[in-house]
């Protein structure tokens, strides 16, 4: 029942996983970095162990109680890219230039990530704001990120996430993404992250929470739209005055308006 693919994937997921539990912890050597606690985890993601053997049906959690991974759900969309997540970087990939003679002076294309779920990995296409984070050493191999309001660039319809993998690209943003705890469960998360003003910038695209103290309240102020006016703003007490004042003259104007077209009016000598 399974491919090599499937196994290819979920080999890789768990050898990162082991190893970041035995660096974490050393003494877990012996027990968790051998082939044993390997396959046994393999085993663990697909089937049900029943009495030393395998059953004949896939994995409970993911298929039975269809609670799926994030990046698999988002695949195939059955869940919504912009959903509050953590995911680990599992690669950073640095296009060459391009080798198109029109296209010599273009600036080098920006590099792309590969997020993991621990599950499943998903392409991730980033923006100038994170790059830079790439370019300084904020965003590296191994770290994880907080990641809200991402859409998917795929096709209008869902797709198996491992043949997906190659098809689709998850878009991402400066603003609505932030460092995540080493120790953070990566996966959906209960809440949205909150941003904060220093971490803004402007080429950093959506925001999408933001919390806000008002410290003070102003009164409404009014100006001028006029080219070269240089007048003072003034406050709503002053704005009724000139409002006031300007339908006075506006009144004035039609008058004299009328009275003047009265005036140049011919009389008719028809009968």
């Amino acid at each position: 029942m399974i491919n090599q693919k499937w196994v290819d994937n979920h080999w890789g997921q768990i050898l990162w996983k082991i190893a970041g539990q035995v660096q974490a912890k050393p003494s877990l050597f012996d027990e968790k970095w051998n082939w044993g606690e390997v396959i046994a985890q393999l085993k663990y993601r697909y089937v049900i162990i029943v009495g030393g053997e395998s059953a004949n049906s896939r994995y409970e959690r993911e298929y039975g109680n269809a609670q799926r991974p994030i990046i698999r759900r988002i695949q195939e969309h059955d869940s919504s890219p912009s959903l509050p997540m953590i995911l680990l970087v599992a690669a950073i990939h640095h296009p060459g230039p391009s080798t198109d003679p029109d296209e010599k002076d273009a600036p080098p294309p920006r590099p792309y990530l590969e997020l993991s779920d621990g599950w499943y990995r998903i392409l991730a296409e980033i923006d100038d704001c994170l790059a830079r984070a790439i370019s300084t050493g904020k965003i590296r191999v191994g770290r994880k990120l907080a990641i809200s309001g991402a859409n998917l660039d795929s096709g209008s319809e869902g797709a198996d996430v491992l043949e997906a993998f190659d098809k689709s690209r998850l878009i991402i943003s400066g603003n609505s993404t932030s460092m995540a705890r080493w120790h953070s469960k990566l996966g959906v998360q209960p809440s949205p992250f909150v941003a904060g003003l220093p971490s803004l910038t402007n080429d950093g695209g959506l925001i999408v929470l933001m919390e806000v103290v008002v410290e003070k309240l102003y009164p409404i102020a009014y100006i001028w739209g006029g080219s070269g006016h240089k007048e003072a703003p003034w406050d709503e007490s002053e704005e009724r005055i000139r409002s006031d004042a300007w339908r006075v003259s506006l009144g004035q104007e039609k008058a004299e308006c009328k009275l003047t077209n009265r005036t140049n009016t011919k009389p008719n000598l028809q009968a």
